[in-house]
């Protein structure tokens, strides 16, 4: 996977001021769950947010079908890390190459982080989280916008996300000026009483959770799937019988690396 420029999410400058580090942008290489490229790195410190293009037509990609072959969807990658750290490869990069792969083009987010020390919330009010889903806000905005300007065929915007990713994916439902058209959650963390806030516009959705992830435990999807189901929108929910939290592609095997070939036909029938 060759190295991508980042598009600068705020060329202008950052809307708020409501995120300050520290400490300097910090990008560590995990020794663990690496690819084949041998990295699997956690960016944190994160002040200058930005995104990473992966259109699905790319000839520069050998994974990735010609223009005639892309479907037209597009997926706003977004990765986890507790919102302490953006998990760059296995939830971004990797995934991005994995789309290319079934004809849907991607853009990666690097959103802004939580600064050090700054305690784990889920409010509503945390103005860093707020920050954070303006980040989220703007990437919907902007890849509508430049789409065709990146060579990239759209006909659907979805968001997908990994943890803190999947919370940040559902506050983006939440927004109805920056609404994902569908949704992809994995090992979702989810906002408190997210399935109180469904309503009949909310996007269809794919879910994907492991009965033993004790980081993200599944009553918080069951919640949001519970929603779903009171307004009778359509989605999908595998609850895999084991594959922890952080399971991205399946890189550990086991039942819950079938989620890819399930979102795949998910995807595919529209």
């Amino acid at each position: 996977m060759p190295d991508r420029d980042m598009i600068p999410l705020w060329p202008d400058g950052l809307p708020d001021n409501d995120i300050q580090h520290a400490q300097p942008e910090q990008t560590v290489n995990r020794d663990i769950d690496q690819n084949e490229q041998g990295l699997n790195r956690a960016i944190s410190s994160v002040i200058d947010p930005g995104l990473f293009v992966y259109p699905a037509n790319s000839s520069n990609s050998e994974n990735s079908p010609n223009r005639d072959t892309a479907t037209g969807d597009v997926i706003l990658v977004c990765p986890g890390g507790g919102y302490h750290h953006v998990t760059v490869d296995k939830e971004g990069h990797d995934v991005a190459v994995w789309l290319n792969s079934i004809g849907i083009s991607a853009v990666v987010l690097k959103y802004r982080t939580r600064p050090e020390g700054y305690a784990k919330t889920k409010a509503p009010d945390d103005p860093v989280l707020n920050a954070i889903l303006r980040d989220g806000q703007e990437a919907m905005r902007v890849v509508r916008d430049q789409a065709n300007a990146w060579g990239i065929k759209l006909t659907r915007l979805g968001a997908m996300g990994f943890s803190a990713g999947a919370h940040l994916a559902i506050r983006l439902a939440m927004t109805p000026d920056a609404r994902p058209d569908f949704l992809a959650l994995l090992y979702s963390s989810v906002p408190a009483n997210a399935g109180d806030a469904v309503t009949q516009d909310w996007p269809t959705a794919f879910i994907a959770h492991a009965n033993d992830d004790t980081t993200t435990p599944a009553e918080g999807i069951l919640d949001l799937y519970t929603g779903y189901r009171t307004h009778n929108l359509s989605t999908e929910m595998h609850i895999y019988p084991e594959g922890g939290h952080a399971f991205g592609l399946g890189v550990h095997g086991g039942p819950v690396a079938d989620w890819t070939n399930r979102f795949a036909d998910w995807i595919q029938r529209g």
